[in-house]
């Protein structure tokens, strides 16, 4: 497996458990897995669906805020980091 930088939790809601992710680069589509790292956590994550202001997308890219639900709860500024199969994996 390796791994890219995606982008930074800009915010997490508890209630719904969901994180807004802010992408820097690369790009975000349903089935991906996340893995996001900081304040000692390191979790993996399917991505089950995206929202963009509310509204469900099947990718997102450089700029956007996306909502995307999580079972485990992360914090402001966690690293996430989107996590591909080598193609010698594969």
């Amino acid at each position: 497996m390796t791994e890219e930088l995606l982008g930074r939790v800009r915010h997490f809601y508890p209630r719904v458990h969901a994180a807004a992710i802010e992408i820097e680069r690369g790009s975000l589509h349903e089935g991906d897995t996340l893995r996001i790292v900081g304040h000692g956590q390191d979790l993996i994550e399917p991505v089950r669906s995206i929202q963009i202001d509310n509204e469900p997308v099947h990718e997102a890219g450089p700029g956007d805020i996306v909502g995307v639900l999580l079972d485990a709860r992360v914090k402001e500024n966690d690293e996430v980091y989107l996590l591909r199969e080598d193609e010698a994996d594969a």
